[in-house]
């Protein structure tokens, strides 16, 4: 989900019969939606959320299932039509729930889950429609999804489950002042409320707030033999200047 402008964006993933991207859109604030629109990508599926550009035009990351693929949808008629650019994806050919932010420069920085235990990143300089080589951040993840924001003063924001594979615990938090270049030290946003197996702490999701706070929302799930429930947690985190 992302507003963009009076508009309010949903989008999910359905079988109909087959796995295809839908969104819904609402003009009140999601009080009412209209109806759901495919966009005709067959076997993909989107995780994090849309961005509109300071240039106006709209992007919504999407991937091939089985973390393969990473790209974009890109709308320069606020929704109407979209076109796919990008196929991301690291040397073994992983790319999966990509996550996208714009920096202060205007380029469009692009995290990638992949299966090696590291975050891969990648490029666009030329509003999402060619991509760079995938490279590796230095940092590592478990196999789960991460999401990047950029705010208003320029600061790249990070939030992702550092590993080891296939733990999803605990979720970190991190921050580049220089475009993802470097990155400072974590701190913990949330840990498994006990220590025990089966718990994740997972699948990040952060906007920031008229008031310059950060809100971050992640699921916490408990998955064990018998055993199958989770909550919607959420955070409000003020950034030291």
């Amino acid at each position: 989900m992302f507003v963009a402008e009076k508009e309010t964006f949903l989008f999910f993933s359905a079988f109909n019969p087959q796995i295809d991207i839908y969104f819904r859109r609402s003009s009140d604030s999601a009080k009412t939606w209209t109806e759901p629109v495919k966009i005709n990508q067959p076997n993909h599926t989107t995780r994090s959320n849309g961005i509109q550009l300071s240039t106006r035009e709209l992007l919504v990351p999407l991937h091939l299932r089985g973390t393969k693929g990473g790209g974009v949808m890109k709308s320069c008629d606020g929704g109407k039509t979209c076109i796919r650019f990008g196929a991301v994806a690291n040397p073994e050919g992983q790319g999966g729930e990509p996550t996208i932010a714009e920096t202060k420069s205007g380029a469009i920085h692009m995290m990638l889950r992949t299966k090696d235990g590291l975050l891969w990143r990648s490029i666009s300089r030329d509003k999402g429609e060619t991509w760079s080589a995938p490279e590796k951040t230095g940092l590592t993840s478990t196999l789960s999804a991460s999401h990047l924001l950029c705010t208003r003063d320029g600061t790249l924001v990070l939030t992702h489950n550092p590993g080891p594979t296939p733990l999803r615990f605990p979720l970190h938090i991190r921050l580049s002042h220089d475009e993802g270049k470097t990155w400072s030290e974590p701190t913990l946003l949330a840990d498994r409320p006990a220590k025990v197996g089966g718990w994740s702490v997972c699948y990040p999701t952060l906007t920031e707030l008229a008031d310059g706070t950060l809100a971050a929302i992640w699921a916490q799930i408990k998955s064990s033999p018998g055993e199958l429930h989770g909550d919607i947690h959420s955070a409000r985190i003020v950034l030291k200047k």
